[in-house]
């Protein structure tokens, strides 16, 4: 069920009492549309729309509406919803089904972090603890022998100088990017078409990781125009994800870029070109036209 995240942030309780009922998604999309076309939007809202899906009832409520002061904001959200809605696909309602859909839904990227552990995962901490055991042993060895004292401190004084030489490595491989807690002076100003068409032409040239970067400022800047962020391009990835409500349709989207943009930006792991189309999947879902 592609629509149980959206659901989830417009405030979803299931089996609800109250609001008009519309018998399936696609009905409620029709309303949707036709308050977004009207000229007065929270005047004539219910407390929360009743929908139908996939045997079950869900609520959907108005308040995330309710406080939008602009009328084209309110609009852009009832859009989104309205288009998420008429693609919710229909299926039947079988305990199989509905559990594929479940299988799907947390299969996604923003549900990773919700699983048991990866082959490398453990790994890692087996690594871990067994150079905490290597450690152990040679503290325990050493306080049993008579030089002990001066071992660990040699053994001290060799980790640090590690230490500072990985450090000092890191610093000096690190001056050498790009900086990347925000766009290039170049770019400050560009509208999201601007930075959509940069992402194509990164693309064009098989640089993915610097297509899903210009991917993400696009949504920003996108968010910026709906007047969901403020207007300035200073603030860190986290910090802009933090201004935006959890409560709020874009929430999702963003968040989903912000992690791509962490992943294979700020990270520098291979990007692939599935991994852009995701992205600019998202970019659409906060109703940018990639066409």
């Amino acid at each position: 069920m592609r629509l149980l995240g959206l659901f989830c942030l417009a405030g979803l309780l299931a089996h609800a009492q109250s609001g008009p009922v519309f018998p399936d998604p696609a009905s409620l999309a029709a309303e949707l549309h036709r308050l977004e076309n009207g000229r007065q939007i929270v005047s004539s809202l219910p407390p929360s729309w009743v929908v139908e899906a996939s045997g079950r009832r869900y609520s959907i409520s108005t308040a995330p509406l309710r406080k939008m002061s602009s009328i084209q904001t309110q609009r852009t959200w009832l859009d989104q919803l309205a288009t998420q809605l008429e693609t919710f696909p229909a299926a039947p309602n079988t305990p199989a089904s509905a559990r594929k859909q479940l299988d799907r839904i947390l299969s996604r990227r923003e549900f990773a972090p919700v699983r048991p552990p990866t082959f490398w995962e453990r790994l890692t901490q087996r690594i871990v603890d067994w150079i905490a055991g290597i450690i152990r042993s040679i503290v325990a060895y050493a306080k049993q022998h008579p030089n002990g004292g001066t071992i660990l401190f040699w053994l001290a004084a060799a980790g640090a100088v590690g230490l500072l030489g990985f450090w000092l490595l890191r610093f000096w491989t690190g001056k050498r990017r790009t900086p990347l807690s925000q766009p290039e002076p170049a770019a400050l100003g560009w509208t999201w078409q601007q930075w959509l068409l940069s992402a194509r032409e990164a693309r064009d040239r098989g640089d993915t990781r610097r297509a899903i970067h210009c991917t993400y400022w696009a949504a920003v800047v996108r968010l910026q125009e709906m007047q969901l962020l403020p207007r300035d391009l200073t603030r860190t990835p986290r910090e802009y994800l933090g201004l935006l409500s959890d409560a709020e349709i874009s929430h999702v989207p963003l968040a989903a870029l912000t992690s791509a943009l962490e992943r294979f930006w700020y990270a520098a792991r291979p990007a692939s070109p599935a991994d852009l189309r995701e992205s600019l999947d998202h970019l659409e879902a906060l109703g940018c036209r990639l066409d």
